[in-house]
């Protein structure tokens, strides 16, 4: 299956809550009449919710390493002790 650029776009786009409601429409319906179309979609959404979920995990490993360098680290000592007495206050 060939997928173009374009239509990789408009998913993109519709995914994204981009498009307009008569555009929304328009993909509703090549989707319903277009077996092939619909089954890209499935798929190019699929994947854009894989991505983003290893995004979201890459994120968290570097926060994580972020805040351990921050609370661990003695020369960030006042730093840790400003941001906890936010908390005790």
């Amino acid at each position: 299956m060939k997928t173009s650029w374009i239509d990789q776009q408009l998913i993109e786009d519709y995914l994204a809550e981009r498009l307009s409601d008569s555009e929304k429409e328009a993909l509703q319906n090549r989707m319903a009449n277009d077996p092939a179309f619909a089954e890209q979609f499935k798929w190019q959404k699929r994947t854009m919710h894989f991505v983003r979920q290893y995004g979201r995990q890459e994120l968290k490993k570097d926060l994580e390493k972020i805040h351990q360098h921050l609370f661990t680290d003695p020369v960030h000592r006042s730093f840790k002790q400003r941001i906890l007495q936010f908390f005790h206050t």
